[in-house]
């Protein structure tokens, strides 16, 4: 529910005794000192819950917030969600396209067809498919110009990255090794991407340029790294890590892997992070009150706001551009 002044915060006139003419100056210095503290903690209040409405937009999501297992699109500002028109049961790990008018997705469709890329209308219709049956093919990432989607497949007991045009046509393999790879993530200018992988014996996180050359590692730690997010300026690469204990949070670093900053402290999971199209806030799922939910972190002050109503589940979240 957005922030309301209104809902918080009630003042009432009270009346105050008379107070004689010769203490008239103390009091008066007394009450404005009063009233610029009053104003200083409202000016404080704005400044941290006003980010949210300022960013406002729409976050795309699975979940089963009406009870059924599909795609939600929610309002920031209001809370209103509505289910996206036309989509098939098990449809899921959806993302916008650049312009917003698109949605790729992984769906299943067939019998003997394993899950594969999706591409529909942001309405739902005109619907296809982009990868073949052969294989499983998930997460999808648009590339920044919206020309091509990125994605992850499986190949024998491995899975690697593949890059596609938008039309289902130019398929192009990134990556080709032995380990488990996931979660790519599209630099904002389109000439690298992040990603992570078990190629080490455990989860860190790579970047490496569109075409697959210039593998770099970014972290290096025992503790598994994985889920990472490039930032809408390219300054920062959010990602996911147990580094701090056993449950899983969000910490950001450059983009070279340096100034590494712990966001996000709670004994819960918190995984699947997505920035607001202005950099301002990461919207993230967590388990931090009972359920999976969809929480809104603002980035400065790390302030944390649960967008989704209690008992719903939500995975997958991705912000409208």
């Amino acid at each position: 529910m957005p922030f309301s002044m209104n809902r918080i915060f009630v003042f009432q006139p009270v009346p105050s005794p008379l107070i004689p003419r010769r203490s008239w100056s103390g009091a008066i210095i007394r009450a404005s000192i009063a009233m610029i503290s009053v104003i200083g903690f409202l000016i404080t209040v704005l400044a941290l819950f006003l980010p949210v409405q300022e960013s406002g937009g729409h976050i795309l999501f699975t979940g089963n917030r009406d009870g059924r297992q599909g795609l939600y699109v929610l309002d920031v500002q209001t809370g209103a969600a509505y289910r996206v028109p036309q989509q098939e049961q098990r449809d899921t790990e959806a993302v916008w396209s650049p312009d917003g008018a698109q949605i790729a997705l992984v769906g299943q469709s067939g019998t003997y067809c394993n899950r594969g890329i999706f591409v529909i209308d942001s309405d739902g219709s005109n619907r296809r498919r982009l990868t073949g049956c052969y294989s499983d093919a998930l997460q999808p990432a648009w590339s920044p110009d919206g020309n091509r989607i990125m994605f992850v497949a499986f190949r024998r007991s491995s899975t690697d990255l593949y890059v596609i045009d938008q039309d289902g046509t130019n398929l192009q393999n990134l990556t080709s090794d032995n380990a488990v790879e996931n979660s790519p993530s599209w630099s904002p200018d389109g000439s690298r991407v992040t990603f992570a992988t078990s190629r080490d014996g455990n989860w860190e996180i790579y970047v490496v340029d569109s075409d697959g050359q210039n593998l770099v590692r970014l972290t290096d730690h025992e503790a598994a790294d994985w889920d990472p997010a490039w930032s809408p300026d390219g300054s920062r690469i959010v990602f996911v890590s147990n580094r701090g204990g056993a449950s899983y949070e969000l910490y950001t670093m450059n983009p070279d892997g340096s100034d590494l900053r712990k966001l996000s402290h709670s004994d819960s999971e918190d995984q699947n992070p997505s920035w607001s199209p202005d950099g301002r806030q990461i919207a993230f799922t967590s388990q931090r009150d009972g359920f999976q939910a969809l929480y809104v972190m603002d980035v400065r002050t790390g302030i944390v706001f649960r967008m989704s109503s209690p008992g719903t589940f939500v995975a997958h979240p991705a912000w409208h551009p």
